[in-house]
C-alpha cells in the first residue's frame, strides 16, 4: 500500500507487481499442498519419531 499511495506511482508497474505476488503466492499455496500430502502419507509420528510434527516450519 505505500507504493500505492505515493503521487508519482506508475499504475503499469503496481499492477504487474500485484500480479506477480498473487502469481507467487499461489506457487507455494501449490508447494505447501504438495508437501502436506506427502507429509501425511509419510507418517512422521510413526516413521520417523525423532522429527517434530511441524510442517510449515521446515517448509
Amino acid at each position: 500500500p505505500f507504493y500505492q499511495q505515493q503521487d508519482s506511482h506508475n499504475k503499469t508497474l503496481l499492477k504487474l507487481a500485484k500480479l506477480e505476488f498473487n502469481l507467487l503466492q499461489s506457487l507455494h499455496k501449490e508447494e505447501l499442498s504438495h508437501v502436506c500430502k506427502w507429509w501425511k502419507a509419510f507418517d512422521i509420528k510413526k516413521n520417523a519419531p525423532c522429527l517434530r510434527d511441524r510442517i510449515v516450519e521446515c517448509y
